[in-house]
């Protein structure tokens, strides 16, 4: 059973059968066609291919990123959602893997182009996207993965997705210019964002599913902010501003 968390903090239970930047749809118990526009939807819970994820997840979560990797390409062989998605997982696996042997930084990129080139469309693609950017991130192409940044926040600017996606891609664009050693751009970038991370958790029309993505964001943004600080004017000022 699958589940689509809207953005008024209602779940819908049924099997989800495809999932569009423009629309999900589904079918109840009784088989019947639904569809919800992306617009209202915070996240998609993919009950129905947890099995299939399983094994290559087990691997990963025991840091055998080979092994993990072997088992979603198997899972990605098939037809369908699922499918899909283990195509994804390979990809972040990669990146997840690059954190110990740089190398994988570029191969995860290639499989993030790769994934976002055979699903343009999919409700997933920020999700790619967002490890495209980080993937050239990790390789040292900073001004590359901002401008990817950038893109994706305009994407989901202009597919009107929730603003938790874009202001998440905005963030992701400080970090890296952060990782970059660009920590003045990242500091003057974050002292605008993180505020306005704060504005939309206090708006009266927030729900509080989307207030608690935001201040996990707010405290990405606090966090990122200090390391910038720090990086630029040393240990003393960041201390001061904690």
């Amino acid at each position: 059973m699958d589940a689509i968390i809207q953005l008024d903090g209602s779940i819908t239970e049924g099997a989800i059968q495809s999932a569009t930047v423009d629309a999900i749809e589904w079918t109840d118990s009784r088989g019947k066609s639904h569809q919800l526009k992306s617009s209202i939807i915070l996240d998609l819970d993919l009950g129905s291919i947890k099995s299939l994820l399983k094994t290559g997840n087990q691997f990963l979560a025991v840091f055998d990123y080979q092994n993990a990797v072997g088992a979603f390409s198997g899972s990605a062989r098939g037809d369908g959602l699922g499918a899909t998605i283990a195509s994804l997982r390979i990809a972040e696996t990669l990146l997840t893997w690059s954190s110990i042997d740089a190398g994988k930084a570029k191969e995860a990129e290639a499989a993030f182009t790769a994934w976002l080139a055979a699903n343009p469309d999919s409700w997933f693609s920020p999700r790619a996207q967002t490890g495209k950017a980080m993937a050239a991130a990790l390789s040292g192409d900073t001004d590359r993965a901002a401008k990817m940044f950038e893109d994706l926040a305009a994407f989901a600017f202009e597919k009107n997705f929730p603003i938790h996606v874009e202001l998440s891609a905005r963030l992701g664009r400080c970090q890296a210019f952060l990782m970059g050693k660009q920590a003045n751009v990242a500091e003057a970038r974050l002292r605008d964002l993180v505020p306005k991370i704060a504005d939309g958790m206090t708006a009266s029309n927030t729900s509080g599913v989307l207030r608690t993505r935001l201040r996990l964001l707010h405290s990405q943004g606090q966090i990122l902010l200090g390391d910038a600080i720090e990086a630029k004017d040393g240990v003393a000022k960041a201390r001061s501003y904690w």
